[in-house]
């Protein structure tokens, strides 16, 4: 948490110089993709298959006038999948539910040209992330840990898309983000039997963003 209070701390500092004409803010939603993932035991295991799920995100960021189609930004997003899958214990199926939650804070640089009035781009980030595992029926170890398996990391991301303006000062555009999130490893116990399941922190985003300049 120290990170990510520290990063906010220097987002707010550039926040407070002057916005220049080469500043934008964009915001940014769409789909977002987990892997599955299961966990082992010798008298119980799960398999849990997130749905595809959302992200949504807001980005502060300026161009660097020294290297032409250079742009700095600070990035804060939020993603989120639930889970469907299968509890079996000591030979015994059930459904298993549950959620996957990730929130990341990055710094991100994006280089782009202008091709026919297009705007590609490709972006690389990297920065604090905070993910959180719920399961239902939830394991009996979790009861006191609120209810959740929770990790907090290092997260980056690559991508690229591409933005048309649509008014002066305003882009629309269509995008594609991998993200290594916070991966997850972790014993889970359903009525004394355990289970040992890795969560890897991979996700693959579609986007559709809108960018204004400031």
């Amino acid at each position: 948490m120290k990170h990510f209070i520290g990063m906010c701390a220097l987002a707010l500092a550039l926040c407070s110089v002057p916005a220049r004409a080469d500043s934008y803010l964009s915001a940014f939603g769409g789909a977002s993709v987990l892997n599955d993932f299961s966990g082992d035991g010798a008298h119980a295991s799960f398999q849990a298959e997130p749905d595809t799920g959302f992200v949504g995100g807001v980005a502060l960021g300026t161009d660097i006038d020294a290297v032409p189609g250079v742009k700095i930004e600070f990035e804060a997003a939020y993603r989120r999948s639930e889970l469907q899958g299968t509890l079996v214990r000591c030979g015994n199926e059930e459904e298993l539910g549950g959620s996957s939650g990730l929130f990341t804070a990055m710094f991100n640089v994006r280089y782009g040209v202008e091709v026919a009035g297009f705007h590609p781009y490709a972006l690389a980030g990297a920065g604090y992330g905070a993910r959180r595992i719920v399961l239902e029926p939830t394991p009996d170890n979790w009861t006191n840990t609120a209810s959740a398996a929770e990790e907090q990391g290092f997260v980056w991301q690559v991508g690229g898309g591409v933005e048309y303006p649509i008014a002066d000062g305003v882009n629309v555009g269509l995008g594609y983000a991998y993200v290594v999130g916070v991966s997850t490893d972790r014993v889970a116990t359903f009525g004394g039997k355990d289970t040992f399941f890795e969560a890897n922190g991979d996700i693959h985003e579609a986007r559709v963003t809108l960018r204004v300049d400031l």
